[in-house]
């Protein structure tokens, strides 16, 4: 099989397909060049489609988007030439989240550059080659053919276009690339448009250019909304070249853009897009799949089209509707990743657009704005603020480096060799946040092409040089597949780490790293003397005075908590809890009260707000062990223009900490102003504190001076809590002063961002310790930056009414008070104006003002406790009762049941308490007769909590539940514990009986989109819970343990695709019956992201609802984190259905399931599988005691103390019975609808209807989005039967075919064989390690498969390696070598003829060895990011390494021999490590805060150093391992040993400890 064939991925079957009716499918053109190499990702092999299921097609989507009604405007391919009909308005889509929730972007970028200017086609043939190998990052549509977008940008081809206009001048003209609407006139109108802008503007219209393409290259999706593309040529005034060109045809574009949303149909303006407008660069892009860019694009292979580089880009959208001029390279950017802090990004753009000033632009200005839209993706927004900086004259180094800041604290590199640009990056931050989150991005101007990476190294990203100074950038190694054909040619081979750049100056023929750019850039202006006059620290403004008593009596203090509705709860799980401890609580088992918006008791505004957290796409920064890369510094005062910096732009002052803001605010205020102030800010001899909180009784202005006025001045609701929703919002512009007291309770103050982008403080709460972990997790756990990101106006929370409940519908009024003739205490009246705004809060203005007066006070009794009053949380922590009691008023869905009802009844009491009966959703028939013959199945679920005890599940795996009926699907609930499970498997493993590897990585549990019941943290257990069990199951020892489960997930820190597809890959590698199931917490935009990992090749997709258990989380997560699961299914489910991809992937639904109601509600909303975790705890026995994450569970469901699961009273019958119950609801249900079968109903939302709720509050309320019908989806039996996805033939498929190689495996012997590899060869040597551990267990393996491969390796090389396989690499890999390894041995060194040293160069990318449990690395090269991160057993040797090598490492031995990056050994609690330290500047990059650093210091220790040298020097022929080896009296007092507390007792580290017999005669031979 060749390298071609291989190539290909193919999808797995899916229902439907052939009879829907739809436009003809393109056909794909052939690959004949090396491009070929790329995966055709979504083909399917012949004869593999399923036939209909029950009779159904799904409404194709042209059908959708082509309304053929009278007058309708059709949508034409450019040769049918047709009159155009009068236009109208395009079919609005259910639940279209793309103005509420940003585009996302995910894909695979890199470029090609001459450094001599040498223009050639041959550029342009290898970035078509490479793009075509960028296949498998992106993504296809449902028809497979579509892709989500693929381009290059490269320098306009004059040759080309001087064919057709042999009088061009290339100095005066310039080329744009121009999508027009498919229609005849709709083209003409664009055009007149275009030409009538450049007429007023001065400059001339030269032509029109046709381009030429092949249609049937476009795939169905993609052609019903192709664009007509054209090439217009201009010529600018008399004069007019370079820089000054470009601005000018900038004015035009930006001209233009206004004069069509102006002109044309608002619905049909958006098909008029200028791709880009330049004298120097041009863009050809399109939804095409990368192997065929160049063949639709017939320009691209011509012979006359040159170009000195080429930026080539492949998208990864999980947006459910990718779209043309979205796809990719932008005007200035190429754009891998996402960008984290959009929101905020976008909201201080809109608020400070207007300010935007520079002479170059004659006073223009505002003919520039707006400069970003809401229509537009993330890479989109950053690429115009870019452009924007580069056209005002910025290089574009420049421009990143100040857009994308490096984290440069902590930094002790920076500091030895660029310490000037320090004051680049303080400057610059008081004028422009960051656009923060994992990006690679690639720029050019046309001039320079360069790269650039976050701060904290999220994306990969490899670059090479060759001896013909041609400059290689890309995400991946292998893509040109010559690694070896042309290793004599190159010379260097290198990564970008985080914050770092590389730049080739076409111009000057220079190329350029991180260092060098950072000195140049640095030294453009004095940035020093610009810094001292534009800031100030607090601590430059004299000293503050503290209270050292209480302000208010007891009486008073519980006056004002009531008036701004503080509970007992509040006060002592929250505020008491965080300022004794500095962190966040922990809670657990779900949130049990209604929503706001549904409950009939007063809340304040916050409870009506959801956070927006990360689902599989936005990983939250760890700020336990990667701390270095985060801040909570901030800055007070107005930004200033960043168009023109200067020592005067802006003046401002410091704030190192958001702790104690406000105890030194008032004094640093007034010492800024020198004169006297408003009450907000003046003390009057009073403490700052109590000056606040006097005049944040009224409203008031920050004064001027460090502060500069705002326009408006508004008094705000009281300020949250910690760990509780964001500060109130305010009018546009607005700066305000809003003490209230949560601080006397504790010490403490923080600042947040109004609804306008302006900077709010706020008396507010936060923990003495935000110093630590504690705070800067709380700010990290959305996906957020830092403290700057969470001031800087980042929306991370959205409104039930607005943002969860109802997308895409008719805005309703935000949530008014209860029905009364005035607001009821603690509830924020927005009956009055805010009722006729839109449901977006942000804009209610003025009528958000503070509640007054006490709340009605609840006289009845509460459990546990006398009226009104609550049990503290060590009350309830020492109690086995069954719950807390709910807020006031408020009560709780799980709450006791009275003891004599029995099991079933008092859970349908709890259930008829819960929010979704409150929702006011019905279910009502279609007129069928009621069938009470219809059979009685019991469901069977799934069990989301992450409770750490085993005792509950042991019941559930005793339960003989009946067979699962033929609307059912398999259980995942009716398992044995994970971890006693998975730890007989290991011992029996041990023994050479079972391959548990296949066992270990599986993620049934839907745990592949976020940790816990939640997507932010999860999984907040203590270390000690479970310690020598959970020790046993990861290699490691109980000492070991003290890294936190959740934290350092690499797993998250990536893309829908990859992630998905990664373990698609491995799943299939190892287990190829495996189903891989994807996790995602319910909240706006979900469909999105759902969307996304359905055409990445998940099998499941598990939605859970915000109210369902976990284990431990912490609390905010718990009471804010996600929505109803009901919205989040509806959701899903229609987008899925809406984009052709529901019948690929099953729906499975979980959070807060509880009898068959829920069950048949999941159904009707289109669930296909039920999640029941929860309830089935309690049916077993759970008593709701809430103490799981202590390790204290009095009745020992959650417990791994022995005398407390000694406790457990649980039997299976009582579970077999709870689900018989449910099955009776089920069946009952579907009978009075009509219904025998759940097949029958799945999807059918239309038989849901809205109840009314007597509630003031609900009025507005429109839930019609969940009684939508989505259209057919198929049946539901077909889809959870259907095979799982395939990713087509691998390369270990051709292993495995050679007779030899399975003779050695299945009868021990000894093979040796070699093959090629590429890049797309990912997971390598995967499903050979499954083979052997089938026959053989992960240790019974006595033979050896030896296998040499030539090339480059794909993502994931040597995954799941086991004893007995040994690999050798000549070549390169990629990221994630040596995944989950077990055992045997994998080397990687470069080719034998490359001129570059070998210890200078990348050979492997980020995260190797991660979750490694045995075998061996070596490495002749340099490393990426995070090498060996919780590696459990493995032992590595690399010559090189970059930052957090050894992060979270419980085990094996690591030895570097070269230069490594900063915090090393971040949460390294076992194992040891080894540095050569050639220059003395190792100890200062190593995080200390867990490892001691010393000398080796024993013979133990010095021998199996030299040991594994020696291996090394066996294994890849290292030369620099050879000349230490050859000095070594002289090597060894250069190497530092790490040593974690686990280790100190060892012969390798203590030199009392004596080594065992056979250990020393070992070493001394």
């Amino acid at each position: 099989m060749d390298t071609q064939l291989r190539a290909k991925q193919r999808a797995g079957p899916r229902l439907d397909h052939e009879q829907r009716p739809s436009l003809p499918v393109a056909p794909r053109a052939p690959t004949s060049r090396l491009g070929a190499h790329a995966h055709a990702k979504n083909v399917k092999a012949a004869g593999v489609r399923a036939g209909p299921a029950g009779g159904r097609a799904v409404t194709p989507l042209a059908a959708i988007a082509q309304p053929y009604a009278a007058g309708a405007l059709p949508l034409l391919t450019p040769e049918v030439e047709e009159p155009a009909a009068a236009p109208i308005r395009r079919v609005p889509q259910v639940s279209d989240m793309e103005d509420i929730l940003r585009e996302r972007d995910a894909c695979g970028v890199g470029f090609i550059a001459s450094l001599k200017n040498v223009k050639s086609h041959t550029v342009v043939k290898q970035a078509l080659t490479a793009l075509g190998c960028m296949e498998h990052r992106g993504a296809c549509s449902a028809d497979d053919d579509s892709g989500d977008g693929a381009g290059l940008m490269t320098q306009i081809p004059w040759k080309l276009l001087k064919q057709e206009m042999p009088q061009l001048n290339e100095l005066t003209t310039g080329v744009g690339m121009v999508f027009m609407p498919n229609n005849d006139e709709l083209e003409a109108q664009s055009k007149q448009i275009l030409e009538a802008v450049c007429a007023k503007e001065g400059v001339k219209v030269l032509g029109w250019r046709k381009v030429p393409v092949d249609h049937s290259i476009v795939g169905r999706f993609a052609k019903v909304t192709e664009p007509r593309i054209w090439q217009v040529l201009i010529e600018g005034k008399p004069g007019q070249v370079g820089d000054e060109l470009e601005r000018e045809l900038y004015l035009v574009r930006k001209m233009v853009e206004k004069a069509k949303n102006a002109q044309l149909p608002a619905e049909f303006a958006s098909d008029f897009y200028l791709c880009t407008l330049s004298s120097r660069t041009i863009t050809y892009k399109g939804m095409l799949r990368s192997a065929v860019v160049g063949t639709y694009f017939r320009d691209l292979e011509n012979t006359d089209y040159e170009t000195a580089f080429a930026i080539y880009h492949r998208r990864f959208s999980t947006n459910t509707t990718p779209k043309w001029p979205l796809a990719q390279p932008m005007r200035v950017l190429g754009h891998n990743g996402e960008i984290n802090t959009l929101q905020g990004n976008l909201n201080w753009v809109v608020s400070r657009e207007h300010e935007l000033k520079n002479p170059v632009w004659e006073g223009r200005e505002e003919e520039l704005n707006p400069l970003c839209s809401a229509a537009q993706s993330d890479s989109a927004s950053l690429d115009n603020v870019a452009e924007l900086l580069v056209r005002t004259g910025v290089d574009p180094q420049d421009a990143l480096m100040l857009l994308v800041p490096e984290a440069y604290r902590n930094h002790p590199d920076l500091m030895k060799e660029y310490p000037e640009v320090v004051d680049f990056y303080e400057f610059y931050e008081g004028l422009q946040e960051g656009w923060d989150g994992p990006a690679l991005l690639v720029f050019s101007d046309g001039k320079r092409v360069g790269a650039r990476l976050d701060r904290n190294g999220l994306r990969p990203a490899r670059f090479w040089r060759t001896k013909d100074d041609m400059i290689y950038v890309a995400s991946e190694v292998g893509v040109l597949g010559d690694v070896i054909s042309n290793a004599e040619n190159i010379v260097a081979k290198g990564r970008l780490g985080p914050g770092q750049m590389v730049c080739a100056d076409l111009e000057k023929g220079t190329f350029m790293e991180t260092g060098a750019i950072s000195k140049m850039v640095a030294a453009r202006h004095p940035y020093k003397q610009w810094l001292t006059q534009s800031l100030r620290r607090l601590s430059d403004l004299g000293e503050s005075t503290f209270l050292n008593e209480p302000m208010y009596d007891a009486a008073t203090m519980l006056r004002l908590q009531a008036s701004i509705g503080m509970g007992a709860e509040d006060a002592q799980m929250v505020v008491e809890s965080q300022a004794q401890s500095g962190i966040e609580p922990t809670y657990c088992m779900g949130d049990d009260i209604p929503l706001a918006v549904l409950s009939d008791k007063a809340h304040i505004l916050y409870n009506y707000f959801k956070q927006r957290f990360a689902q599989v796409t936005n990983p939250p920064i760890d700020p336990l062990r990667e701390g270095l890369v985060m801040s909570l510094e901030m800055r007070l005062g107005a930004r200033g223009n960043l168009l023109a910096p200067n020592g005067t732009t802006y003046k401002q002052v410091r704030l190192t900490s958001i702790e104690g803001v406000f105890d030194e605010l008032g004094h640093g205020l007034e010492a800024v102003s020198g004169a006297s102030r408003s009450s907000a800010a003046t003390t009057n001899g009073r403490s700052p504190r109590r000056a606040a909180n006097s005049a944040g009784r009224g409203s008031s202005k920050w004064p001027g001076g460090a502060l500069e006025p705002g326009p408006a001045a508004a008094t705000a609701a009281a300020p949250a809590p910690p760990g509780e929703p964001p500060p109130p919002l305010l009018p546009p512009g607005a700066r305000a002063s809003c003490p209230w007291p949560w601080w006397p309770l504790a010490s403490g103050a923080g600042a947040a961002s109004g609804g306008g982008g302006e900077v709010v403080c706020c008396d507010r709460l936060l923990p003495g310790g935000c110093g630590g972990w504690g705070c800067g997790r709380a700010l990290a756990g959305p996906g957020c930056a830092a403290a700057g990101a969470a001031r800087d106006g980042s929306r991370q929370y959205g409104t039930v009414a607005a943002s969860v409940a109802q997308p895409r519908m008719p805005p309703p009024s935000p949530p008014p008070a209860p029905p009364s003739a005035a607001p009821q205490p603690n509830e924020v009246d927005l009956r009055g104006p805010a009722r006729r705004t839109t449901s977006k809060l942000p804009a209610t203005g003025s009528g958000i003002v503070p509640p007054t007066g006490l709340p009605t006070t609840d006289s009845r009794p509460k459990a546990g406790g006398r009226a009104g009053s609550r049990p503290t949380a060590g009350q309830r922590a020492e109690r086995p009762r069954p719950s807390p009691p709910p807020p006031e008023g408020e009560e709780d869905v799980l709450g006791p049941p009275p003891p004599q009802l029995p099991l079933h009844a008092a859970a349908a009491m709890a259930t008829a308490r819960c929010a979704r009966t409150a929702w006011g959703i019905g279910m009502g028939g279609d007129g069928r007769p009621t069938d009470p013959a219809a059979p009685s199945p019991p469901p069977r679920g799934d069990s989301p909590s992450s409770c750490s005890s085993s005792t509950s599940y042991d019941t559930d795996a005793m339960a003989p539940p009946p067979p699962p009926p033929p609307s059912r699907g398999p259980s995942t609930t009716a398992r044995r514990s994970e971890m006693e499970e998975t730890e007989q498997l290991r011992r029996t493993a041990r023994r050479g009986r079972v391959a548990t590897m296949a066992a270990a990585w599986g993620c049934g549990s839907g745990r592949c989109g976020c940790c816990g019941a939640r997507g932010e943290a999860g999984g907040a257990c203590t270390s000690s819970s479970g310690a020598p069990a959970a020790a046993r199951l990861e290699e490691a020892t109980s000492d070991s343990l003290a890294a936190p489960r959740a934290r350092a997930l690499a797993r998250t820190r990536t893309r829908p695709g990859d992630l998905v597809g990664a373990w698609s890959r491995r799943r299939w590698a190892v287990n190829p019956r495996a189903k891989v199931s994807v996790k995602l917490v319910a909240e706006a935009g979900i469909g999105v992201v759902a969307s996304g990992v359905a055409k990445a090749n998940a099998d499941i997709i598990q939605v859970s609802g915000h109210d369902g258990g976990t284990g431990a989380s912490p609390i905010s997560s718990i009471k804010h984190a996600g929505g109803p699961m009901e919205m989040g299914l509806a959701e899903t489910h229609q987008t899925l259905v809406r984009n052709e991809l529901r019948e690929r992937v099953v729906l499975r639904v979980d959070g807060g399931v509880r009898n068959g109601r829920d069950v048949l509600l999941g159904a009707l909303l289109g669930a296909d599988e039920y999640g029941f975790g929860t309830v089935a705890m309690i049916a077993t026995g759970c008593i709701m005691a809430r103490v799981c994450h202590t390790n204290n569970c009095p009745v020992g469901v959650a417990s791994q103390r022995e005398e407390l699961r000694a406790r457990f009273p649980g039997v299976a019958e009582d579970l077999v019975n709870y689900f018989h119950f449910v099955a009776d609801e089920v069946r009952a249900g579907l009978a009075d609808m009509g219904y025998k079968s759940l097949d029958e109903v799945i999807g059918r939302a239309d038989l849901l209807a809205q109840r009314p709720v007597k509630l003031a509050k609900t009025d507005g309320l429109d839930l019609s989005f969940l009684t939508t019908f989505a259209g057919p989806s198929g049946a539901s039996s077909s889809r959870r039967t259907q095979e799982v996805h395939s990713n087509g033939p691998q390369l270990d498929d051709i292993v495995l075919a050679d007779a030899e190689v399975m003779d050695a495996i299945t009868n021990e012997k000894v093979v040796h064989k070699a093959y090629n590899i590429i890049n797309t060869d990912r997971s390598a040597m995967g499903r050979v390690a499954g083979v052997i551990a089938k026959h053989h267990g992960d240790n019974g393996f006595a033979g050896t498969v030896k296998l040499t491969l030539t090339g480059s390796g794909g993502q994931s090389f040597g995954c799941f390696c086991i004893k007995g396989l040994e690999v050798k690499l000549v070549g390169e890999a990629n990221d994630y070598v040596g995944k989950g390894m077990n055992g045997g041995e994998l080397a990687i060194l470069p080719p034998p003829n490359s001129p570059f040293a070998p210890e200078t160069a990348s050979l492997v990318g980020n995260t190797c060895l991660y979750g490694a449990t045995g075998g061996r690395l070596f490495v002749n090269g340099r490393a990426g990011e995070r090498f060996a991160v919780r590696n459990s057993m493995a032992e590595a040797v690399v010559e090189g390494a970059g930052d957090h090598c050894c992060e979270y490492m419980t085990g094996g031995c690591v030895v570097v021999l070269g230069a490594v990056g900063r915090n090393v050994a971040a949460g390294m609690t076992g194992g040891l490590a080894y540095f050569l330290d050639e220059d003395e500047s190792f100890c200062d990059k190593v995080n200390t805060e867990i490892v001691a650093v010393q000398r080796v210091v024993t013979k133990a220790g010095e021998a199996q150093l030299k040991g594994l040298l020696e291996a090394h020097v066996e294994k890849t022929g290292s030369a620099k391992t050879k000349g230490l080896l050859a000095n070594w009296e002289a090597t060894l007092p250069k190497f530092w040993q790490l040593v974690p507390p686990a280790e100190k007792n060892t012969p390798e580290v203590n030199p009392t400890v004596a080594l065992p017999q056979a250990v020393r005669v070992a070493v001394k031979a």
